[in-house]
């Protein structure tokens, strides 16, 4: 009897076990959106990077670089605003001392989303590093304003997918390129026509002007002051407004 009773209980625990694992499962699949889901959301930036892939696809095959390392530079750099300024660095023959001054301080301000996305990043180490190097504006852009455990489940997908659709549009450009060559002036607009879009997107549903008077205030002085360096001072300036915003605002609540 007391084995029989000591088996029942051995099987009731492991069906309780497998109860929570299951209804973990579940709370996680509820989550997940599926590929079409993230295909619909995606749409805007697939359009946008056919135009900017295509754009630096073009413009990377007219001054004459390998195609191997446009693609390369594609599937690894994967970061639109670095690859546009090797272009004319590389054809400039700059130095690759300058090169990596000048990408390290434009890629400066994915450590602020990684920052930003640290609680939601993935557990697992493998997955964690791929997540945070497949960081990009849009893809932060669009995840940020969705809810944490969303963010936390489909954060990976959406970057894969956002990562392809680079790729294959590099693919695109250097196609058209090699036929049409400089047909086309001015397609590496195409990348800031992109940024104020996702801007305007992400504004109309935080309707935060804190955020949009700091950056147009951001701008300015970067302009009028650090010129050579609008991008980095621009975001530093940024990053001390919302720091002390969030000291004041701290401050005020002890002293009430």
């Amino acid at each position: 009897m007391k084995n029989e009773e000591k088996n029942d209980s051995g099987v009731e625990t492991l069906l309780d076990k497998s109860r929570e694992n299951l209804e973990q499962i579940i709370k996680t699949s509820d989550h997940v959106y599926p590929w079409p889901v993230l295909f619909n959301k995606s749409i805007p930036i697939l359009i946008a990077f056919l135009a900017v892939g295509g754009a630096y696809g073009v413009l990377a095959v007219s001054v004459g670089m390998p195609i191997w390392f446009i693609i390369l530079s594609s599937i690894i750099t994967y970061s639109g605003s670095v690859q546009f300024l090797t272009i004319p660095l590389l054809a400039s023959s700059a130095s690759l001392s300058s090169m990596f001054i000048t990408s390290f301080v434009v890629s400066l301000r994915f450590s602020f989303y990684i920052i930003a996305l640290i609680p939601t990043l993935s557990k697992n180490i493998f997955r964690r590093w791929f997540e945070s190097v497949s960081i990009c504006d849009q893809s932060f852009a669009i995840m940020i304003l969705e809810p944490e455990k969303a963010r936390e489940a489909n954060l990976l997908r959406f970057n894969l997918l956002l990562h392809a659709y680079w790729t294959i549009a590099t693919v695109i450009g250097i196609v058209l390129g090699q036929v049409i060559g400089d047909l086309i002036p001015h397609l590496d607009f195409a990348l800031a026509a992109l940024f104020v879009i996702l801007a305007y997107e992400q504004f109309k549903k935080s309707r935060s002007y804190f955020g949009l008077a700091i950056a147009v205030i951001a701008f300015i002085v970067a302009k009028l002051f650090a010129y050579n360096w609008l991008i980095l001072a621009a975001i530093l300036f940024c990053a001390i407004c919302i720091l002390g915003r969030y000291f004041f605002t701290n401050w005020s609540k002890e002293d009430i």
